[in-house]
């Protein structure tokens, strides 16, 4: 059985905040693993700092706070449009690998991207997924990194008939999921379900809720985004404690890592309404 431990993503509510002061602000609340924002416009992890030196710094800093790291968070357009743009941005994320190994981290969340605009998971092109990942896997593995894709609206990934095109497509052991419950919830996707097919392909998880207005539904429908809000874990619609036992008995991720996207809890609330209620389910 796998012990899961409490985390947070640094970014969002807590980007610019110098990183000590977000960790002793959640520690007294059972926090323990934390995702470092390392994409652009981040604050917390640049890697060009990493790599000059600086990783003793950031190690330092979340160990005397009672933390691990969980993963970096890089999300960046993996299969943007204009190649000259996305070579900068897979090299960017390349960096990001180098600095994950350096602060002994194992772990990076992302998007599978998308080669149209955002929004548009139609177009998809697995022939360029699987150039671009089949060299961002074999780099990830050259440094003992595994690469966790948010299925996520607007990328190619974004349900679970894509998700299973992904693994077939690059079938690359160091390939999985940062499993975010959320993101099918609004879909009207079974979430759990989704995760149940994946058990050994989940490496991380962001823990965030959603509630579904079937009022709002059956009179706005699905393409007006009315009918649903993210929430904090418990203040939604998941099942949280099954999907707890599932990750305990038959998955190897040792990791809730809480988003705060609710608009109803804003700023440290509400990664207090979520501790509130994970930390009981948790061993």
């Amino acid at each position: 059985m796998t012990a899961i431990e409490l985390g947070f993503l640094s970014a969002n509510v807590y980007n610019g905040v110098p990183l000590e002061k977000a960790l002793q602000s959640l520690a007294k609340h059972g926090y323990t693993r934390v995702e470092l924002g390392a994409q652009p416009g981040h604050t917390h992890v640049k890697a060009e700092k990493v790599l000059s030196g600086g990783a003793g710094e950031i190690k330092g800093v979340v160990k005397q706070n009672g933390y691990e790291i969980s993963a970096l968070c890089s999300h960046v357009n993996h299969l943007h449009p204009d190649e000259k743009k996305r070579e900068e941005l897979n090299a960017f994320f390349k960096k990001n690998i180098e600095a994950a190994a350096a602060l002994d981290v194992s772990c990076l969340t992302t998007f599978s991207g998308s080669p149209a605009s955002w929004q548009h998971p139609g177009s998809a092109d697995w022939g360029l997924f699987k150039a671009v990942f089949d060299d961002l896997t074999d780099f990830a593995g050259q440094h003992g990194c595994k690469l966790a894709i948010e299925v996520h609206f607007g990328s190619m990934t974004y349900n679970v008939k894509t998700m299973r095109k992904m693994f077939e497509t690059v079938p690359a052991k160091n390939l999985g999921l940062n499993f975010d419950p959320s993101h099918f919830i609004w879909q009207l996707i079974d979430a759990q379900a989704a995760a149940e097919e994946f058990p050994a392909r989940i490496f991380h998880t962001h823990a965030k809720d959603v509630k579904v207005f079937p009022d709002k539904l059956r009179v706005c429908g699905v393409n007006d985004r009315s009918y649903y809000s993210q929430r904090m874990p418990g203040w939604g619609d998941f099942d949280w404690k099954r999907f707890i036992l599932f990750l305990m008995a038959q998955t190897d991720c040792d990791v809730l890592s809480v988003e705060h996207e609710d608009p109803m809890f804003v700023g440290e609330i509400g990664f207090v309404k979520a501790a509130e209620f994970l930390r009981p389910l948790l061993i």
